[in-house]
């Protein structure tokens, strides 16, 4: 196996000979290793109860729900989801050292230990082609990193992949990711792999169809929408019901990191099956960088085979497929909800089924995953009979969730950069996450708790919620295919219920 750790990058120079890029790029890659080896302290608040310590906040909203609980009493396991929730309350802007996180980017490059898998695939429709260059580049992020060789917005980098073997010079180069970060509660730090802006785009046209025939999958509503979701996950509570099955709400541990190279190749076989044949050759490039393609870390270049790299534009999509595919190989009889590495499935044996699971090199997390008739969680929500619209299930945001997200974020955001200005911004984000908790029981007193709090009663303007709106558009690329969660789209916002409440508040105001 090679040494992640070899070809130690231990200056500016020694970048910019290494992987041939310009000064400048390698003194702005340097600063950008040198943050990930530092970590972050940097406790980043909104504007909302800006006026108190959090834990004052925290015990404002405390109150709420205990009179709320009060008056409406919520199931057990959504109440016990709430705490759980509080549990993380906290800075979400946390990042560890280098020194404290090597060791989880190194498990990326570890072997894989799982059983073989063996049998036939499941697509062979062999008809999809891949979109155009030119579109592909239509899908890309503006806002976000091209990556190497360039490191600098994919918007400043289109022209050059469109300009005659501007896209071939650049895959001729085979570029390896930055590692950059993502930090969550309880100061997690997630590594992403920051993919080059032509591996991206290559990706892409293959993308984009691929994900338009999965959307008509069932087991993808995902990718539709959270209405999607809901019907999805009600027809399984029906198929438990009817079956005597129980509901597996599966959490995995390491989730990228344990999808080798042989759990790949089962992804991508399903991905080349759904293809003409003419692509496979192109299909077989993307998986064997999506599978071998270096990262530039602060020891070095790591290098060799690894887990699914988080920035590539088929890491969900692989992360689902693999679930699909050995829960179809398992033998055990039901029936699933996938996305990424999230999953909720109706079935007969779930211990064989987690075992399976297992035995191929994915890491089930017990302590987090359950198992019942009565209830399960999939995608952050927390479904049960006793929550529904009338004609289906619905998804429960909890509300403690929300309340970190809505008083912590994990970066600031140069909305000025859009024209925005910040009374607009914050406004438009809180309403944006107080949308997905349109379910909960506590919603409509919820989002007065809020409004309360904020200086300006969460109002916006015409303009700034336009200018939000294309912040959203450049920041988004492809993700503007899928909808996740009932506040991504700010385009409808005017007919959020969040919104509702606020007129109706307004009005009588």
């Amino acid at each position: 196996m090679p040494n992640p750790r070899e070809n130690q990058v231990v200056s500016t120079s020694a970048l910019q000979k290494q992987l041939n890029i310009s000064s400048d790029v390698a003194r702005r890659l340097a600063q950008t290793l040198d943050r990930v080896k530092e970590g972050n302290s940097d406790v980043l608040r909104t504007p909302l109860f800006k006026d108190m310590p959090a834990e004052d906040a925290l015990s404002v909203m405390d109150e709420f729900m205990d009179r709320q609980r009060t008056q409406t009493p919520l199931d057990a396991e959504l109440d016990s989801l709430e705490n759980s929730q509080k549990d993380k309350f906290g800075p979400r802007s946390i990042a560890k050292p280098w020194d404290e996180r090597r060791e989880s980017i190194e498990a990326y490059f570890s072997p894989y230990t799982g059983q073989e898998i063996t049998g036939p695939g499941f697509a062979h429709l062999n008809r999809l082609r891949p979109i155009s260059i030119e579109k592909a580049v239509g899908y890309l992020k503006n806002s976000t990193s091209s990556g190497l060789p360039y490191y600098i917005k994919k918007a400043l980098v289109k022209k050059r992949l469109l300009r005659d073997n501007g896209m071939r010079e650049l895959l001729r180069r085979k570029d390896p990711c930055i590692l950059f970060t993502r930090t969550q509660e309880q100061g997690k730090t997630r590594g992403v792999w920051g993919y080059p802006i032509a591996d991206t785009t290559l990706e892409m046209r293959y993308f984009v169809p691929l994900l338009e025939l999965q959307k008509k999958k069932l087991w993808r509503a995902a990718l539709v929408g959270p209405e999607a979701v809901d019907q999805q996950v009600t027809e399984l509570f029906k198929r438990s019901e009817t079956d005597k099955f129980q509901l597996v709400s599966i959490d995995f541990s390491a989730y990228d990191a344990s999808i080798k190279r042989p759990l790949q190749a089962l992804g991508f076989g399903y991905v080349k099956d759904l293809f003409q044949t003419s692509c496979s050759t192109e299909i077989d490039y993307i998986q064997e960088r999506f599978a071998t393609i270096p990262l530039v870390t602060p020891d070095g270049i790591m290098t060799g085979d690894h887990g699914v790299p988080s920035g590539s534009t088929f890491t969900n999509e692989i992360d689902s497929l693999v679930q699909f595919i050995l829960f179809e190989k398992s033998g055990v009889a039901g029936d699933k909800l996938i996305q990424g590495d999230d999953g909720l499935y109706a079935v007969n044996e779930p211990d064989t089924l987690m075992d399976y699971f297992e035995r191929h090199g994915l890491k089930v997390n017990t302590d987090k995953s359950h198992t019942s008739s009565q209830f399960c969680t999939f995608l952050q929500n927390y479904y049960s009979r006793t929550y529904t619209d009338g004609t289906k299930l619905v998804g429960v945001y909890p509300l403690y969730r929300a309340f970190n997200r809505l008083l912590h974020t994990e970066r600031w955001v140069d909305f000025e950069e859009y024209e925005l200005d910040g009374s607009d911004y914050w406004s438009i984000r809180a309403i944006s996450i107080l949308e997905n908790c349109k379910n909960h029981p506590y919603f409509k007193e919820f989002v007065k708790l809020i409004a309360e709090a904020d200086r300006t009663g969460l109002t916006y303007s015409g303009r700034g919620l336009y200018n939000y709106a294309n912040m959203i558009k450049q920041s988004k690329g492809a993700g503007e295919l899928i909808r996740n969660q009932y506040g991504d789209d700010v385009n409808g916002l005017e007919r959020f219920e969040t919104v509702k409440i606020l007129n109706e508040i307004n009005s009588k105001g």
